[in-house]
């Protein structure tokens, strides 16, 4: 088919996300994992904002395309690694602020 396997990820995944305003944004994100098809998800730790989850995808997910769909945070990827993600919220969340 000549696709690449780039942007799926499969099995335990750790990702990391923040700053994050308050917990319910966390309960929003977890959410929007779980809709995903995570298994196992669990926040590992969660300090000054940012947030670390695990969990377990049993099929390969583009996790970062369906995370997008799913969540009202708006991320730019900082680190991305087939067992490992740290994304960053864009705090400016005005469409006036958005670079060009």
């Amino acid at each position: 088919t000549g696709a690449t396997d780039e942007g799926l990820f499969e099995g335990r995944v750790e990702l990391e996300i923040g700053p994050l305003g308050d917990f319910s944004q966390l309960v929003g994100f977890e959410d929007a994992v779980g809709q995903l098809g995570a298994s196992e998800i669990k926040v590992d730790r969660f300090s000054e904002g940012r947030a670390t989850l695990s969990m377990r995808l049993d099929q390969p997910v583009d996790l970062l395309s369906e995370l997008e769909e799913l969540s009202d945070l708006d991320f730019k990827v900082r680190h991305t690694a087939p067992d490992n993600l740290i994304l960053d919220v864009d705090e400016d969340q005005g469409p006036d602020q958005r670079a060009a």
